[in-house]
């Protein structure tokens, strides 16, 4: 099993003193799937991305479609985010009422 101690930049210290052959083999051989990423471009176009069901696409109002990753956790509820001043009146009409 591999295990990761100490902070984030102390991990990040640690990655940086390997390549990313030496990375992607000992991360395999742990059991964890892992690819080399060059771009985020390159993420969007690989077909195992969408197939492995990791990342999905979404119509956001007012933005289109964007991507979004799939957690596991969200169970299947989602829903758009809210827009900006959506529930402006709402929380002012509260924090008056609580005055």
């Amino acid at each position: 099993m591999l295990y990761l101690k100490g902070s984030i930049r102390d991990q990040a210290r640690v990655a940086e003193q390997k390549n990313a052959d030496y990375w992607e083999q000992k991360l395999g051989s742990a059991g964890i799937i892992v690819n080399r990423i060059n771009s985020l471009q390159e993420v969007l176009e690989d077909e195992n991305v969408f197939e492995g069901c990791m990342l999905r696409k979404a119509d956001q109002v007012g933005v289109g479609e964007i991507y979004l990753p799939v957690l596991l956790l969200m169970d299947g509820r989602e829903g758009s985010a809210s827009q900006k001043g959506e529930h402006t009146d709402v929380v002012l009409a509260e924090l008056n009422a609580g005055s």
